[in-house]
């Protein structure tokens, strides 16, 4: 929280975290992981956590590392 506001949510099962940067970014983080197909799967995590809310908005991500 800052102030009245969420700017993190972790994962206390999985260890990772999503942040909202002071520039609108999201930033996603969390433990190294053993293949590059898990890494895939979690990058996409945001997409689909936010796929229902961001739809009708026809807001998209650009993802990059």
């Amino acid at each position: 929280m800052e102030g009245p506001n969420v700017h993190r949510l972790f994962d206390v099962t999985g260890g990772g975290a999503i942040s909202l940067e002071p520039g609108g970014q999201f930033e996603l983080s969390g433990a190294p992981l053993e293949t590059v197909h898990q890494n895939l799967w979690r990058a996409d995590v945001p997409s689909r956590a936010t796929a229902r809310g961001r739809q009708p908005l026809a807001i998209g991500f650009l993802g990059s590392a």
